[in-house]
């Protein structure tokens, strides 16, 4: 149930101890069905790259952006499709972000939704996370993400 000012206020502070070389940014889902507004989540988005950059300046910084939340199969029509337009809204806030503070950005929404909206077995149980073989998707896009955006800094 975490949303990006949960990211900001309980989770980035716990990474100062670590001083990691990279960071896996994942945040999004929740905004999305909860509807934050839209200026206060790009707020919190910056807010939080700044606290973690400002914690370690040669941290690369790899965003995961929105799943496509159009795709969760627990979701009855028109809602879908109220989360599909929600992704991409947040998801243009990701893009910027993303491009402005010179990240990587894994576009798993872009890569990975079109799978999880025709094939509906890539859900756990609860019809809203993925299960192992979702999870197992998006890893791949993040991987390649994170090797990309490595050689090229």
């Amino acid at each position: 149930g975490a949303r990006a000012k949960d990211v900001l206020e309980k989770q980035t502070p716990q990474v100062a101890q670590y001083q990691p070389d990279v960071i896996l940014l994942s945040a999004g889902a929740n905004d999305a069905t909860h509807w934050t507004n839209l200026k206060d989540f790009e707020s919190t988005l910056q807010a939080t790259i700044k606290k973690l950059k400002e914690m370690n300046p040669g941290v690369k910084i790899v965003v995961t952006g929105c799943p496509d939340m159009g795709s969760v199969a627990r979701f009855p029509w028109p809602a879908r499709q109220i989360a599909g337009f929600r992704t991409k809204q947040l998801n243009e806030i990701f893009e910027k972000v993303v491009e402005e503070n010179e990240l990587i950005f894994a576009r798993i929404a872009a890569e990975t939704g079109p799978s999880f909206r025709d094939d509906p077995t890539l859900f756990a149980s609860d019809k809203f996370h993925p299960n192992a073989r979702g999870y197992k998707l998006w890893s791949e896009v993040i991987t390649k993400a994170i090797n990309s955006g490595l050689e090229q800094k």
